[in-house]
């Protein structure tokens, strides 16, 4: 499979559904779409999954947290699972 030409990332913990499904859908907007969008799910009380579920798109990799790791190990998780060469 080749590689995105961009990695997106993002760590969610929390996120009012409204809130998480206007920014993932910003992204999914962009009019370039050569991109991975990874997210990190850090065990927030909202279920990602089923948000992430319901846009049907193959560019999004969900990484669940086994715990809460914090914004900064969430987001460098997410890039030890970049493909692209631009994050």
């Amino acid at each position: 499979m080749k590689a995105p030409a961009v990695s997106v990332v993002m760590s969610e913990y929390n996120t009012k559904t409204e809130y998480l499904i206007a920014s993932i859908s910003s992204i999914l907007n962009q009019t370039f779409v050569n991109f991975e969008f990874i997210i990190v799910d850090d065990c927030g009380e909202n279920d990602v999954s089923k948000v992430v579920s319901g846009f049907k798109d193959k560019r999004i990799v969900v990484i669940e947290n086994k715990k809460n790791m914090g914004l900064v190990k969430s987001l460098n998780k997410a890039i030890s699972q970049a493909r692209a060469e631009y994050i």
